[in-house]
């Protein structure tokens, strides 16, 4: 099951419940069937980016390492009620479908 950040069941109501670098189960956009897992990168209003294989959030280092990473990404800024998430695979996160809807985010893994 999934808990909120207080570690009560149930999906994030808004993005101060979700703890960048922990792991999320979201619905993928476009496919509300599929069920994936990824990492919280950013939260609603900051800004993130890849450069040189390296994650920046609001300009410095990504809460989560990124190993292996061989894309640049230009600046985006996360809009209100969404999230920045990052999957092991990146057709199925932020980097294909941009920033994720909080309800779409089923709730934090433990």
């Amino acid at each position: 099951y999934f808990l909120n950040r207080r570690g009560r069941r149930g999906k994030p109501q808004r993005a101060a419940e979700l703890v960048p670098g922990t792991a999320v189960a979201f619905r993928v956009p476009g496919n509300p069937e599929k069920v994936r897992v990824a990492w919280v990168l950013a939260k609603e209003g900051q800004r993130v980016a890849v450069r040189n294989g390296e994650v920046l959030v609001d300009g410095q280092p990504g809460a989560r390492k990124i190993y292996n990473l061989r894309m640049d990404m230009p600046e985006v800024v996360v809009p209100r009620g969404c999230a920045f998430l990052w999957a092991r695979y990146t057709e199925e996160d932020s980097t294909n479908f941009g920033a994720i809807p909080l309800r779409n985010i089923e709730g934090q893994l433990q």
